[in-house]
C-alpha cells in the first residue's frame, strides 16, 4: 500500500491556515446598538403573526395571536 506523502506537512499547513483565518477575521456582531433607549414620546409598533394554535388553549383562545394580544 502506498503511503501518503507528507501527511504531517499537510496537517501543519491546515493548522497554520486556520490560525491565520482566526487571527485576521474581524468580529461580526449580530445586532447594531443604536442607543440605550427609545426617545421620549416614540410610539413603537410591534406586529405579531403567531397564527393558529391548532387546538383550544387553556385560556379558551384558539389562536396564539388572540392569546398574546
Amino acid at each position: 500500500m502506498p503511503r501518503r506523502a507528507f501527511p504531517l506537512l499537510q496537517l501543519l499547513s491546515i493548522l497554520i491556515l486556520l490560525a491565520v483565518f482566526a487571527l485576521v477575521a474581524r468580529r461580526a456582531n449580530g445586532y447594531a446598538l443604536e442607543g440605550s433607549s427609545w426617545p421620549a414620546g416614540t410610539i413603537v409598533t410591534f406586529q405579531m403573526g403567531l397564527g393558529s394554535a391548532g387546538r383550544t388553549l387553556i385560556d379558551g383562545n384558539t389562536s396564539w395571536d388572540s392569546a398574546a394580544a
